[in-house]
């Protein structure tokens, strides 16, 4: 998973062959919980462009889709939008 400030682009990408879907989520400013979907499968990407306001502060982080379990996510890591 990679967010770009200075354009507000998210790419989720699948690097991993085990059937799961993976997704990111991502708070701006105390605001809700957004989550991002890419199902694609593995060895895939897929890009979403937002336009943030800048200057605010934004936390992300990237998860695995666990159908029967509580699903994976990496630490939140925090930037600031452009």
């Amino acid at each position: 998973m990679n967010y770009w400030s200075g354009t507000d682009d998210f790419r989720v990408s699948d690097t991993s062959c085990d059937g799961r879907s993976v997704y990111t989520e991502y708070q701006r400013a105390q605001g809700s919980t957004v989550r991002l979907h890419h199902r694609g499968g593995c060895g895939t990407h897929v890009d979403f462009h937002r336009a943030f306001a800048g200057g605010q502060t934004i936390k992300y982080r990237v998860c695995v889709d666990v159908p029967v379990a509580r699903d994976i996510c990496g630490p939140w890591k925090r930037d600031t939008t452009g």
